[in-house]
């Protein structure tokens, strides 16, 4: 975003955050725990494949990261996609 952009961090995410209300990194890992969700309702990937198309890179991490924005961990979210449906 930084090279897109042209300006400093500091700009950037004063203003990305005026406009969003979150820093661009929060943004993009809000992004990547929705479509986490999506893909564990929608498909029977394994969890640590979910966790590399979303870009997490580290499976614990990716739990820590999921358990603190939704209060449960992926494997409880998944078994409760029957009340999603």
């Amino acid at each position: 975003m930084l090279e897109l952009a042209g300006k400093s961090q500091a700009y950037l995410n004063r203003i990305f955050y005026k406009y969003y209300g979150q820093t661009p990194t929060a943004f993009i890992n809000s992004c990547r725990m929705t479509e986490a969700c999506r893909l564990l309702r929608s498909t029977e990937e394994k969890i640590l494949d979910i966790a590399y198309s979303c870009g997490y890179e580290n499976l614990s991490y990716f739990n820590r990261q999921f358990r603190a924005r939704y209060g449960q961990t992926p494997k409880e979210y998944r078994s409760q996609k029957r009340f999603f449906e």
